[in-house]
């Protein structure tokens, strides 16, 4: 899916996967949903709603851009490359690792009302990023926040 078609979340259908009973997912074609699994019936766009999706890696990619967040992200490993700290093949998986787990969990949290403050902070403690001193977790904190960056300038600001 190219970033013209899921540049925002107007446009999206909520539907149905035989993969996963009673959980909803989002589409934009009415063919596969955005996590990717095989559509087996999916709402007109006018009865589709952000607020019903249950699925939260869906819900993620439907209401942020993760092209932002792929942009800030690539800034922190290109820094961390041109250290010598990691190979353009380690820092290119840790970015696709980052970019598809951070928006499911931010598109949870948001859904929760928790602000960008409370889901950095708690990405932080949880990984140890705020608290371990190592140039490893440095690098996970800075990952981390920089996915958040992009997530939160390319937010949907329609309720969700």
């Amino acid at each position: 899916m190219s970033e013209d078609e899921r540049a925002t979340a107007e446009g999206m259908q909520t539907c149905w996967s035989d993969s996963t009973p009673g959980e909803i997912h989002a589409s934009f074609s009415g063919h596969r949903t955005l996590c990717g699994k095989p559509v087996i019936e999916a709402n007109p766009i006018y009865a589709s709603r952000l607020g019903d999706i249950t699925c939260s890696k869906c819900g993620g990619i439907a209401v942020f851009d993760e092209g932002a967040a792929r942009t800030r992200v690539r800034e922190v490993l290109d820094k961390w490359i041109a250290k010598g700290k990691l190979t353009p093949a380690s820092a290119t998986e840790m970015g696709n690792l980052a970019i598809d787990v951070f928006p499911g969990r931010a598109f949870t949290s948001r859904r929760k009302g928790h602000s960008w403050n409370k889901i950095s902070t708690d990405f932080l403690l949880a990984s140890g990023a705020a608290t371990d001193k190592d140039a490893s977790a440095r690098f996970v904190g800075e990952l981390g926040l920089a996915v958040f960056e992009g997530l939160q300038a390319s937010e949907y600001q329609g309720k969700y």
